[in-house]
């Protein structure tokens, strides 16, 4: 006979069976705190928890982090974004999304101190990342026209 704390495990430890679990395949971003996140982790080697994390550069909205654990010489170097053509795409994603509801670099600023996030790119950076989606947009743009021009 089980006792109700037996009977509790057990039925928790179905729920989270491999072949029960729905595996949705995360994408995209989240704002997250980092302290949540490295409180719960494991070490993938000394399954200890004791990870921290070092961020050893930023640019904008990305982060160049680096995980240690205190128990064993595990480390991991990574980007908290996926890079396109050496440019984060955080960055371009969050200029993007201003430019799209009217809002420039100032908005920016206001935005990220008030969720907490980092300091973003400096108005030069910005600028810079403007300019590249204004030429991406203005290649589909003459790629669309010469397209359309083709049809009968």
């Amino acid at each position: 006979m089980l006792t109700c704390s037996e009977k509790k495990l057990q039925t928790s430890q179905e729920h989270f069976r491999d072949d029960t679990v729905d595996k949705k395949e995360m994408t995209g971003f989240r704002i997250i705190d980092i302290e949540i996140i490295i409180s719960i982790l494991l070490c993938p080697e000394c399954k200890n928890n004791g990870l921290y994390l070092v961020e050893d550069s930023i640019f904008g909205l990305c982060s160049n982090f680096c995980l240690y654990c205190k128990n064993c010489p595990f480390s991991k170097g990574f980007a908290s974004s996926k890079k396109q053509q050496r440019n984060s795409e955080i960055n371009t994603r969050f200029v993007f999304a201003l430019r799209i509801i009217g809002e420039g670099f100032t908005a920016a600023k206001k935005l990220c101190a008030t969720l907490n996030l980092p300091a973003f790119l400096s108005k030069v950076s910005f600028r810079i990342q403007e300019l590249k989606l204004l030429h991406a947009s203005e290649s589909v743009a003459e790629f669309e026209f010469v397209f359309l021009a083709q049809e009968p």
